[in-house]
């Protein structure tokens, strides 16, 4: 081999082995989508994507598929050596008891206690008293996979939903709870503000918009439109604003 493939080799290892290489493929990823979306094959993209495939679209497989790829990251050590010889580590550690507090979503109360236990966390899950009944059982299912794992069996508790003095008393136990995440509105933001003495990462509040240029293909724009707000109304990201 070359000298000059050697160096190519090399830097091309670099890269995959560099925390840069996911968010490029990502942003690769979504700009040829966008393409896609805008071309004059724009409809029939759309279509594919939801095309059924084993009794689900194939958005759906995509997601999942992209989903068990971050649990596999979760924890990843990176490893390398400088070019002095010096071994360079870096590895994931746990951030110890993350207090998850919620609102009216019950498949949080499995999503976060998956991602707390996986990324080696502690969780403690907050949820609505308007879906304490769902929490309860999905956390009991928790609960039962926590014990046939030969995991400890307080690494996932569930405290009952309750009104603001409540979480008021989560937020300031700086001895036992680590950080706290709230996944809710901007009320329950804001709560958390006043009071809160551990640690809160609080999501960005956004509002996603549809542009409809003046020049468009107005059927494929209302094809686009119509996908964005209905297809999952539920998720964060659908349609909020038509421009």
């Amino acid at each position: 081999m070359s000298m000059l493939q050697q160096r190519l080799s090399n830097t091309f290892t670099k890269f995959v082995d560099s925390e840069k290489a996911s968010g490029i493929v990502l942003m690769a990823c979504t700009g040829l989508s966008l393409l896609l979306a805008n071309s004059s094959v724009g409809a029939s993209y759309l279509t594919l994507w939801q095309r059924s495939v084993g009794g689900l679209s194939l958005e759906h497989w995509i997601n999942d598929g992209l989903m068990t790829i971050f649990f596999l990251l979760i924890g990843l050590e990176l490893e390398r050596e400088l070019y002095n010889g010096l071994e360079l580590k870096k590895v994931r550690v746990p951030i110890g008891v993350i207090a998850i507090v919620y609102e009216a979503r019950p498949n949080v109360t499995v999503d976060a206690a998956a991602l707390c236990l996986k990324s080696g966390n502690a969780a403690v899950l907050r949820g609505s008293s308007s879906a304490e009944r769902s929490n309860a059982v999905l956390a009991g299912i928790v609960a039962e996979a926590i014990r046939d794992a030969g995991l400890p069996e307080g690494a996932v508790g569930l405290i009952a939903g309750g009104d603001r003095a409540e979480l008021a008393d989560l937020a300031t136990q700086d001895d036992y709870v680590d950080l706290i995440i709230p996944r809710g509105g901007e009320g329950l933001k804001q709560a958390l503000k006043g009071v809160a003495t551990v640690p809160v990462i609080y999501a960005a509040a956004g509002n996603c918009h549809v542009y409809v240029h003046a020049d468009a293909d107005l059927e494929m724009a209302r094809n686009i439109a119509y996908n964005s707000k209905v297809q999952r109304p539920g998720r964060m990201s659908k349609t909020i604003l038509l421009v």
